[in-house]
């Protein structure tokens, strides 16, 4: 446990220092902010996707590992056995990618949001999360990056290409492109009873899922490589994780959808608001933990990822109303003990306790 805390604690004191520094001295800080994290998670032994992918990349160097779809951490992964790379050092590249990404979005914002707070955000809760599912993870920061692309800096061609990257990674992420397409739904306070609706038909849809059992079943034999996530759906009991994502997602869109144009500037405001709509979206898909046994609710993922953006912007405000602030001390009270319950106790993605990769071939020897 020490050394998540060790990280965690320095990488975001570094994000307060990168804050704090003269323009000059930001790129050095940022690439020591981004090596930290990087280099505990590129030499670690422990997660189930770093023994999964092992396995993998040992049946590819044995050219018995027939790769059923296309993707581009496969193409890497072959590309690294004919040259001879090792998959510690896929594992490493892997790391730098994914912790670079999302400290780049990050700090993107950097004037609009608390910076080491939206550091320590993500150190809480998707960093270690990319341990487990590191293709998912990556494959959904390239996806807000394209999206940062597209609002930000309104270039459309710059979306697509990174987007269909993202897709490349994972292709759960194809289907987020309608976000493409409904840009003015997500922010438009005129909209509001029409993003209502499409939060309750989406709820409704999660919530039937079990009672579709059958017809999925059948869409599953025409995708058969969809097909362990199109079934096993069964109702379970609601435990305390249920109000994780309505304290770190919900309740924050909701103080945002209620900001006045006219109190922040008007085109960052939007961007954090189609964050916001995306965050609520994946908060109702997460919820498909509840109604299934396989791991399609990693769906929400793809758009929870957005939270270091919305909480960092939760937290500059904090101070001008009493309300943000008390959903902000909601918000850290949320982000510690889920990190705590999820990675700790409960041990999520077998993160825990953390050992180096060596360790692991040293208890083979």
């Amino acid at each position: 446990m020490i050394i998540y805390l060790i990280t965690i604690a320095l990488t975001t004191f570094l994000a307060w220092l990168y804050e704090n520094v003269m323009k000059k001295q930001k790129k050095i800080v940022f690439a020591i902010m981004v090596m930290i994290p990087a280099i505990v998670s590129g030499l670690r032994g422990v997660g189930t996707d770093y023994h999964l992918y092992n396995e993998r990349f040992e049946l590819m160097q044995n050219g018995t590992f027939n790769i059923a779809e296309l993707n581009l951490l496969y193409v890497v992964m072959q590309l690294f056995t004919r040259i001879g790379f090792s998959y510690q050092f896929f594992i490493f590249l892997t790391s730098v990618a994914t912790v670079l990404t999302a400290f780049y979005i990050i700090i993107q914002y950097e004037r609009e949001i608390n910076l080491k707070f939206g550091v320590l955000s993500y150190m809480l809760t998707f960093y270690q999360m990319s341990f487990n599912i590191y293709r998912q993870v990556l494959g959904s920061e390239l996806f807000i990056l394209a999206l940062l692309f597209l609002l930000k800096k309104k270039n459309k061609k710059a979306f697509w290409i990174i987007f269909f990257l993202a897709a490349f990674v994972h292709t759960s992420i194809i289907p987020f492109a309608l976000i493409y397409f409904i840009i003015p739904l997500t922010q438009q306070r005129k909209l509001a009873r029409k993003r209502f609706t499409v939060y309750i038909l989406l709820s409704i849809l999660v919530a039937v899922l079990p009672l579709m059992s059958e017809l999925l079943i059948k869409v599953a034999r025409r995708l058969p490589h969809y097909a362990f996530y199109l079934s096993n759906f069964e109702y379970s009991d609601i435990g305390v994780g249920v109000f994780r994502y309505i304290i770190l997602a919900v309740l924050p869109a909701m103080l945002i959808y209620r900001c006045k144009n006219s109190e922040d500037d008007v085109l960052v405001l939007n961007e954090v608001k189609t964050f916001s709509f995306l965050s609520v979206v994946g908060t109702i898909l997460w919820m498909m933990s509840y109604i299934s046994t396989t791991y399609l609710y990693r769906l929400g993922y793809i758009s929870l990822i957005v939270m270091p953006i919305i909480h960092g912007y939760m937290i500059k405000r904090m101070k001008r109303d009493k309300i943000y602030f008390a959903v902000s001390l909601a918000i850290i009270a949320a982000l510690l003990f889920f990190w705590w319950y999820d990675f700790i106790v409960l041990n999520s993605g077998d993160t825990y306790p953390y050992h180096f990769f060596w360790q692991d071939a040293a208890e083979f020897v």
